[in-house]
């Protein structure tokens, strides 16, 4: 990745968690939308996480990341229709976790790991 792929990429990440936290000091978010907000990201989280062990033939914890992938996606797609985007927005937004993931996991292998804990622990249920 070179330096301004790089400084792009902060970017974007930096301007997303300032969207965020104005979003939330400008309405109190219901303990469903704080969890709603995790479901994208997550979902690629996931989804990056199984195409890893199907790489690896793991095929038993490729099914289950699969699933949660799926479960995820389906979820956050939703929420974000509901919202007022389209389904299209909604996929764009997916992959753009995707791509984010990707690179994360890139450039630091080990965030990866703790990325995933919070996701298990704010979309369990």
């Amino acid at each position: 990745m070179s330096a301004r792929q790089r400084k792009y990429m902060y970017r974007t990440i930096l301007a997303g968690l300032f969207a965020f936290v104005s979003a939330a000091q400008a309405a109190p978010l219901s303990e469903a939308q704080k969890k709603a907000t995790y479901f994208l990201p997550c979902a690629a989280l996931y989804g990056v996480v199984a195409r890893v062990y199907e790489q690896a033939g793991d095929t038993k914890n490729a099914a289950l990341a699969k699933e949660k992938f799926d479960r995820l996606a389906q979820t956050g797609k939703a929420d974000v229709v509901a919202g007022g985007e389209t389904a299209e927005k909604a996929d764009q937004y997916l992959q753009q976790h995707i791509d984010s993931i990707v690179k994360l996991a890139e450039k630091d292998s080990q965030s990866i790991s703790g990325f995933k804990k919070v996701c298990d622990e704010k979309t369990s249920g």
